[in-house]
């Protein structure tokens, strides 16, 4: 084995590394305790992550990869525009890893995206518990599954 082929099998490992790391903390429910679906009997305690955590983690692992993606490719690219640079016979593989990496990015953005929406959810899943707990009829009925109301819709239509 020479230099190429070592060089060749550690961008393998590192794009399979790249791989296990995904998909994000929120859609594999590490530090997320996901909000039940309405509806929910008014008296039943609701228990669901509120602190946004995951996905924070989510959103840092997002940038990270996507950006480590792109100075992959500019990087890749630029060694290999002058001629005979050293990355220039292992271009496709470079250029495929970083395209990798990329593409776990925006996986990892679309985990961040899903758990912010479940964490706020269950934020307002809470409140409306709170304030059912407070004779908040219309929270109740929230709670019951009844529709939110449209607040383009105007004050006549609430």
């Amino acid at each position: 084995m020479g230099p190429r082929a070592d060089i060749e099998r550690t961008l393998r490992i590192a794009a399979a590394m790249l791989a296990a790391a995904a998909p994000g903390c929120s859609w594999i429910g590490w530090g997320l305790q996901k909000p039940p679906p309405l509806p929910v009997e008014p008296s039943t305690a609701i228990h669901c992550t509120t602190d946004k955590v995951a996905p924070i983690l989510d959103t840092v692992g997002a940038a990270a990869f996507v950006g480590l993606g792109v100075a992959g490719m500019v990087t890749v690219h630029g060694s290999c525009s002058g001629g005979a640079g050293s990355m220039c016979g292992l271009q496709e593989a470079a250029f495929g890893l970083s395209l990798s990496s990329a593409a776990i990015g925006v996986l990892y953005g679309a985990s961040a995206v899903y758990g912010y929406g479940a964490t706020g959810r269950c934020a307002r899943l809470i409140e409306w518990e709170n304030a059912c707990a407070k004779g908040d009829a219309r929270a109740c009925e929230r709670l019951r599954g009844a529709p939110e109301p449209d607040p383009a819709a105007g004050p006549e239509r609430r």
